[in-house]
């Protein structure tokens, strides 16, 4: 890939990241940063804020949704009507 698509990729999957979708973040990192690194010196630099840029808003959301998944698991009953109407059900049909 030429240096252009590399920051055209690099910068669509940020900005497709920043719609709650910490997963995409974490592929652009692990998908461009190894070729950032072979191709350092001919890639502008904006490439490498946008991996590090993702592979932090990756962390960040994933310790965010784990913490909240954590938090909602433990004391789910304790809050009672609020944890009732923050539970998904979805009907088996049979």
């Amino acid at each position: 890939m030429e240096p252009d698509e590399i920051l055209a990729v690099a910068r669509t999957y940020f900005w497709l990241g920043c719609a709650f979708l910490p997963f995409l973040w974490l592929v652009n990192f692990v998908y461009l940063y190894p070729v950032s690194r072979r191709r350092k010196a001919e890639l502008p630099p904006s490439v490498h804020t946008y991996l590090f840029l993702s592979l932090g808003g990756s962390i960040f959301w994933t310790i965010v949704i784990f913490t909240w998944l954590g938090l909602y698991l433990t004391n789910r009953t304790k809050w009672g009507a609020l944890g009732d109407r923050l539970s998904i059900n979805l009907p088996l049909g049979y």
